[in-house]
């Protein structure tokens, strides 16, 4: 069964310097580079209706995330690949995700919460050397726009714009 999922999504010129750091890896490491810079707040989500995720989350404001270090998720049972990505630090994350978790059907297929923005997926073993600082390390952005993803579309929920991706 595929899921939905809610998603920060990291705005300009944040979200290119994100993808042109992946592009410094070496093609041999790379299984495939994330090419929608984001932080995933929850996924598991059963429901389609972007009315019912409105309702759960109320309105918030804007929020800060400061960008920390890169890191990895090593391969395992779950992702045959290492994952590549910065840590996220930011307050507003975890109760929002919470908020979900408690008033809709969801299903979790990860313990625990660690926010992070994917760089990519990289060979076993390979990510280790990308351990540490990247372009993005200490910056803090403000975030206006939080994304409901569905198996055939995008809606902005709070932001900006509203509608699919280009």
């Amino acid at each position: 069964m595929k899921y939905n999922s809610l998603q920060v999504e990291i705005p300009e010129p944040y979200r290119t310097l994100i993808l042109d750091y992946g592009k410094t890896i070496n093609e041999d490491s790379v299984v495939e580079l994330e090419d929608n810079p984001h932080i995933t707040l929850l996924y598991g989500i059963h429901t389609n209706n972007i009315n019912e995720i409105k309702s759960v989350l109320g309105d918030f404001p804007p929020f800060e995330i400061q960008f920390g270090a890169t890191k990895l998720f090593m391969a395992d049972d779950l992702n045959p690949n290492d994952v590549l990505f910065i840590e996220i630090f930011c307050k507003q994350l975890r109760p929002l995700k919470e908020k979900l978790v408690l008033n809709t059907n969801v299903t979790q297929t990860y313990t625990g919460f660690l926010p992070h923005c994917t760089v990519g997926f990289l060979q076993p073993g390979h990510a280790l050397q990308f351990i540490g600082t990247n372009p993005l390390v200490g910056e803090w952005v403000t975030i206006n726009n939080v994304t409901f993803g569905t198996e055939d579309n995008r809606e902005i929920i709070y932001g900006r714009e509203i509608g699919r991706p280009a």
